[in-house]
């Protein structure tokens, strides 16, 4: 028969009759702070080393105990901190992901934020200027991309049935590009204006100057728009 070398125990080095693993880590613990050596499942403690190890529990177990319970509360108090931070970062991320989504930045031209002057040729003529409202402001945004600050005015003569007129849209000049906040609110009304737009847009209206261009009127009769009478 070949023969079976015999297991010592690991604290001792004496031979292990009927050698157990070693599975209880409280074990392991105390056998690997008197070796000062790894302990694992293969290796051995003999009878004797094994009733020293239960007399030192028995006077411990209560401190033991507590360092157990400690350990576990700290561990718990960890997890709980650990998602609490988790919870946060979450929370964070969606409150920055709604703000993204009730706002959205876009680069624009737009108008001097004077509210002196007329937008459209600089008048400052107090008594003729008319405050722009939101669905004219949009209107021109929407025809020629022009972003109109909230309080600007235009002289009452570039106005035709409340609208600006065609050559007042087209002269207006940008005063400088940069970024402008939208947030849902407008960006919905712009949508709706641009809809209503669209929906009332006559084909041929020659009383509306705002709603043909030289070219147009031109095509359309064989006359540039300043032949046309309005008497």
């Amino acid at each position: 028969m070949p023969h079976v070398p015999w297991q010592k125990c690991i604290e001792c080095n004496k031979v292990v009759e009927n050698p157990r693993p070693i599975n209880s880590i409280l074990l392991k613990l105390y056998l690997s702070a008197r070796t000062q050596l790894r302990i694992d499942s293969t290796c051995y403690v003999c009878k004797a080393c094994r009733s020293k190890f239960d007399r030192w529990h028995h006077k411990v177990k209560g401190q033991v105990d507590q360092l157990i319970l400690d350990k576990s509360s700290n561990e718990n108090d960890y997890e709980l901190e650990v998602n609490m931070d988790i919870d946060i970062e979450n929370n964070t991320k969606y409150t920055q992901t709604s703000d993204e989504i009730r706002s959205i930045e876009i680069a624009v031209n737009r108008c001097s934020k004077d509210e002196r002057s007329c937008i459209v040729c600089g008048e400052k003529n107090i008594d003729k200027r008319t405050r722009l409202n939101e669905y004219q402001r949009n209107i021109l945004f929407i025809k020629r991309g022009i972003y109109v600050s909230p309080g600007a005015r235009c002289c009452g003569d570039h106005f035709y049935k409340g609208q600006l007129t065609y050559e007042a849209i087209h002269q207006i000049v940008p005063f400088k590009s940069e970024l402008v906040t939208f947030n849902s609110n407008e960006i919905q009304k712009i949508i709706t204006d641009f809809r209503a737009l669209v929906q009332n847009q006559e084909a041929f209206d020659f009383d509306n100057n705002a709603s043909l261009d030289d070219t147009a009127y031109y095509n359309s009769t064989g006359l540039l728009k300043s032949m046309i009478s309005h008497d």
